[in-house]
């Protein structure tokens, strides 16, 4: 059922007179909706319902379409669907049930229209995105059978016109993002607390501000200079249109869809949730938490003894990886921090060289980050979190703590990886290490674990 069939169905019930019993305003009866559908069929009919109304509500706040008689039908018909259809026939009597709820809703008290939609969390965001991205010149269409239409060639403007206007923010659009996630920091927990509530009834509720996402944008032209005439305007423009942008995708994944979703809907929720991490999560850690486990685990006789081609050794790395750690502990937490080299020199007892490779060739990303990362986004552009360092204006530049911690936990990993002689390293070595260090932290706090320890 698609808003076009259902406006098509309350059209053809809503002229016929009600009984004399439905005027008497004392006479309520519930009327016998459930029994129009089946038990299998009910579930996707409350989906659709709840799609309907959601789509009903996009045509008055965008295009101030009247609601009525349909909202009033259709919130009858949801309600009475809390509980699942009675049916015995082969298949649900939609006509049938549209003509109950017709009959029921001339009678039924409802908010004013603007009030109920203004608490559709939904609704809002992507009315918000519609509005806000037609003011700006791009085709968003509304059809007739429901649903927000985007063309593919309206898709590809989006994506060249967030790129260029990051490109044209050079390594200045990165550093700003992470500074407008300054007031989203936790001290306790050592991360920026970005994404959304994930409410459902938020009064005038407006689409979050996709910041990870433009943070790792940023990253994609860390090495650029800024060339835009303007760079606070084209960064304020950039935030807007990307957040217009992602509201429109509707990345939200309801729990009643997750719950009731068919098989042929499991594809696109799981890329909903995958865009969902790529626009509004960064891998991030505590720095002293990312050191604790970074030492704990190069301890081990496993990894203390590894060595790679050129020489270095794991104690080497480790020594790196706790400099880097040290320097984001005392770090401004949103700010990129450059990294001296002898301060890597002094702590692996190394010349400068040398120094200088470890951090080049272990550490940073030499390429740049995230080089394929555009829009729409995709979690496989986004690689940031494997290296901490980036080469900006030719020196070291070590993310924002937060960030920086969890990606050398990742740089040194690697580098064990890449250098142990066996096969299977993350099965027989990383997994089993993780899990012991994991146990030993809930001993330590009075929980017993059952099972081997190494």
């Amino acid at each position: 059922m698609n808003l076009k069939e259902f406006k098509m169905l309350v059209d053809a019930a809503i002229p016929r007179s009600p009984s004399p019993e439905i005027n008497n305003k004392n006479f309520s009866p519930p009327p016998p909706i459930r029994a129009c559908f089946t038990e299998q069929e009910s579930d996707q009919a409350r989906s659709d319902i709840g799609h309907i109304i959601d789509d009903l509500g996009l045509r008055y706040m965008c295009e101030q379409d009247t609601p009525d008689p349909y909202l009033g039908v259709a919130e009858i018909i949801i309600q009475e669907l809390r509980e699942r259809g009675t049916s015995t026939e082969a298949t649900s009597n939609w006509a049938l049930a549209i003509e109950l709820a017709a009959i029921h809703s001339t009678t039924a008290i409802r908010l004013p229209s603007k009030q109920a939609w203004t608490s559709n969390t939904r609704v809002n965001y992507l009315s918000t995105a519609i509005c806000e991205l037609r003011k700006l010149g791009y085709n968003i269409e509304l059809p007739k059978d429901g649903g927000v239409s985007i063309s593919d060639l309206e898709i590809q403007k989006l994506a060249q016109d967030i790129d260029r206007k990051a490109a044209s923010l050079g390594n200045a659009l990165a550093a700003s993002a992470s500074g407008a996630m300054e007031q989203m920091y936790s001290p306790f927990t050592g991360r920026f607390h970005i994404g959304r509530s994930g409410q459902t009834v938020e009064v005038n509720a407006k689409p979050s501000r996709p910041f990870a996402y433009l943070y790792q944008l940023g990253l994609r032209y860390s090495a650029q200079h800024p060339t835009a005439p303007f760079p606070s305007a084209t960064y304020i423009q950039l935030v807007d249109l990307a957040t217009w942008a992602t509201a429109l995708l509707d990345i939200s994944v309801g729990t009643f869809e997750l719950m009731f979703a068919r098989s042929s809907d499991m594809v696109r929720i799981m890329k909903k949730s995958i865009m969902y991490d790529s626009v509004f999560l960064l891998a991030q850690a505590k720095p002293s938490h990312a050191r604790e486990y970074l030492e704990w685990m190069m301890s081990h006789k496993m990894l203390s003894g590894l060595r790679d081609k050129r020489g270095r050794t794991s104690a080497q790395i480790l020594s790196t990886a706790t400099t880097l750690l040290r320097l984001c502990e005392n770090a401004i937490q949103h700010d990129f921090t450059l990294v001296p080299v002898q301060n890597i020199a002094y702590a692996t007892n190394l010349d400068f060289q040398p120094a200088e490779d470890i951090l080049h060739e272990v550490f940073t990303h030499t390429k740049g980050a995230n080089q394929t990362l555009t829009f729409p986004p995709d979690d496989k552009a986004i690689d940031a979190a494997f290296r901490p360092l980036l080469i900006i204006n030719g020196f070291f530049a070590m993310q924002p703590a937060p960030m920086a911690a969890r990606a050398t936990v990742n740089a040194a990993l690697q580098w064990c990886r890449e250098n142990w002689a066996k096969s299977n390293f993350d099965e027989k070595i990383l997994g089993p290490l993780f899990e012991d260090f994991v146990r030993q932290k809930l001993n330590q706090h009075g929980v017993s674990v059952i099972g081997p320890e190494l």
